[in-house]
């Protein structure tokens, strides 16, 4: 193994050892803010303010969550759970909801039930919606996609297309962006996609980037005509419980 590579292996390691220190840090600080955000509502006479308090317990709890189910996802006791895509698909608009403001996004057939880790899961959708955002920043057009397809077979798995009409990733790099630390972004942790594709593999699904072919393929059969990246997801969805 050459240096570069165990120095890559060793930065994965220290990842992971630093994990429980810095989730027990980031559950300190959240429950600080959950006790401000309490006591600001009690105290409010303002009913927008009091709402917005409520919001950031709201959010502080959700946070929490998904932080446990991290903690259990790095030893191995991730749980699963029956819940709606669309859910956790408007859950993470809504949360980057600043990010995306501008972009036109539209979201089809998410109406259907999976069974996975929902907490994770929401995470895998924040990461992709942010790297959307990120890619339509210098963007004339501003599009992100989401739409669903059930695959009728044996293994009840259902694919998610994720979007959008940046410029693309170049060919150079496509083999390369799921890679722990590969980053494009002055600021980037190059973890976003790595974290995606291993959430997505120990919930029993994958991801793919597509190829120009695919894609051509894919908005035809959608007509769909000016997305230049697609991620497509598959996942189990939930036997006996279609759709609401």
């Amino acid at each position: 193994m050459r240096k570069s590579e165990l120095e890559r292996v060793q930065l994965l390691a220290d990842v992971g050892l630093l994990t429980p220190s810095i989730i027990h840090d980031i559950r300190s600080y959240l429950t600080a803010i959950k006790g401000n955000a309490q006591i600001g509502e009690k105290l409010s006479n303002d009913p927008n303010s009091s709402e917005r308090f409520r919001k950031i317990v709201e959010l502080v709890d959700r946070a929490t969550d998904m932080i446990e189910s991290f903690r259990k996802f790095y030893k191995g006791e991730s749980e699963k759970e029956r819940f709606v895509l669309a859910d956790i698909l408007n859950f993470a608009v809504s949360l980057l909801r600043e990010k995306l403001a501008g972009i036109d996004i539209d979201i089809k057939g998410a109406d259907v039930f999976i069974d996975g880790n929902k907490s994770l899961l929401t995470q895998v959708f924040i990461n992709l919606l942010s790297n959307s955002a990120d890619a339509l920043l210098n963007s004339d057009k501003k599009i992100i996609r989401i739409w669903v397809e059930k695959i009728e077979n044996k293994k009840s798995k259902l694919r998610i297309f994720v979007g959008d009409s940046g410029s693309g990733i170049p060919p150079k790099i496509r083999k390369k962006i799921f890679k722990p630390f590969f980053t494009t972004k002055d600021k980037g942790t190059g973890l976003g996609l790595f974290i995606v594709k291993r959430i997505l593999e120990r919930s029993g699904g994958r991801i793919k980037l597509l190829d120009k072919i695919e894609m051509k393929k894919i908005q035809k059969k959608e007509n769909l005509n000016d997305l230049n990246t697609i991620f497509m997801l598959e996942l189990s969805y939930g036997k006996g419980a279609d759709s609401r």
